[in-house]
């Protein structure tokens, strides 16, 4: 039961050091109160995986204390990382000192890239943590720009909002801003987004704002704000309604398609043309994904295909939308799940290494 519970919940290329922890706590004469026994220098790394894997409270409280008694020089680069992951999705935040002693002995080149340290740090009443959030959160050089702005949320989220908008406009890496100001504040980050994207002229950052307010497409004052937009004066507003209808599911179609018709502005036609496409593309992949769920053997396999190359890699690797490829996964066998996994990872590298001027064909 241990090992299911472990395996289930960790990546797929860690079950080598999860297991040999988890043998140890299986074993009848090695209960998870006893781990303290155990070498846990040694094997630090793969008894914090098994435990925080197995997610009970018994494991998680048993792995906090021997974090918090453990010496921040004998703290490695892996262990760390897991201590900042179970900051944010445990809940444990009085183990964010233990990555703040961490992250202050460590060279900042290594740790400003990786955004779990921000993140958990973000939840110490600690000014001089605060100061290095701030710091990198400003600086549009900074590698951890993204995750000091994501832990400043916790403690002084209008600052982390303007800061996020800020790095929107910005320069460098631009696309975690869009589901960042939704992450903040829902409501005032659509409207922040439904504002910025008519004049948007990244041909990739225009579907990252996409994806982003589709989170919000059951939210009825974002259905009437895009309603609005759609029936605007300014064509680049009716475009940029147009485009985020496309990724909502079956969201004004049939104004969209009266405008891919008969609206006067080539630029907008173009915009509602494809946004028709889309919408009629997502209810295919939808009833894809179901076939697949149920699909079992080469007929599985020929979907999986299928789907990997037709479907929008920004939502099949979006985990909880509806059109996420890891709902129809789950019970399909592990080599599947990581064959999905390394296509559509590079699928979406390829997306995100190429950007063009979308307006440049309709500039006025």
């Amino acid at each position: 039961m241990l090992v299911d519970l472990a395996l289930s919940s960790i990546p797929y290329e860690d079950e080598g050091a999860v297991l040999t922890a988890v043998r140890m706590l299986t074993d009848e004469s090695t209960p998870v109160a006893t781990i303290r026994r155990l070498d846990f220098l040694r094997e630090a790394v793969s008894v914090a995986y098994a435990l925080r894997a197995i997610g009970t409270d018994e494991a998680l409280d048993e792995l906090e204390q021997l974090l918090l008694a453990l010496d921040p020089l004998r703290i490695s680069d892996d262990l760390a990382w897991i201590v900042a992951r179970m900051v944010i999705k445990s809940g444990r935040t009085r183990l964010a000192e233990v990555v703040w002693r961490f992250a202050q002995r460590e060279h900042r080149y290594f740790w400003r890239s990786t955004a779990a340290f921000y993140d958990a740090i973000g939840y110490l009443d600690n000014e001089e943590a605060t100061d290095v959030l701030l710091v990198d959160a400003a600086n549009p050089r900074s590698d951890g720009r993204c995750g000091a702005i994501r832990g400043l949320i916790h403690r002084q989220p209008t600052v982390a909002f303007e800061m996020a908008y800020a790095a929107l406009s910005s320069t460098g890496d631009r696309t975690p801003y869009p589901d960042l100001l939704i992450d903040i504040d829902a409501l005032r980050g659509a409207e922040v987004l439904l504002g910025h994207l008519p004049h948007e002229r990244s041909s990739l950052i225009r579907p990252y704002i996409c994806r982003a307010l589709r989170r919000l497409q059951q939210e009825p004052k974002v259905t009437t704000r895009i309603g609005k937009m759609l029936m605007g004066d300014d064509a680049f507003v009716r475009a940029a309604g147009a485009q985020v209808a496309g990724w909502f599911d079956d969201f004004a179609s049939e104004m969209v398609a009266r405008l891919s018709i008969e609206d006067v502005d080539p630029m907008v036609r173009r915009f509602a043309q494809s946004a028709v496409w889309f919408q009629v593309h997502h209810r295919r992949v939808k009833q894809l994904l179901d076939d697949l769920a149920t699909s079992r053997g080469t007929e599985a396999w020929a979907l999986l295909e299928v789907l990997i190359n037709s479907g929008a890699p920004l939502l099949l690797t979006r985990r909880g939308d509806p059109l996420w490829l890891g709902r129809a996964l789950t019970d399909q066998p592990r080599a599947m799940i990581a064959y999905a996994e390394r296509k559509t990872a590079a699928q979406l590298k390829k997306i995100n290494e190429r950007d063009e001027d979308a307006l440049k064909q309709f500039s006025r």
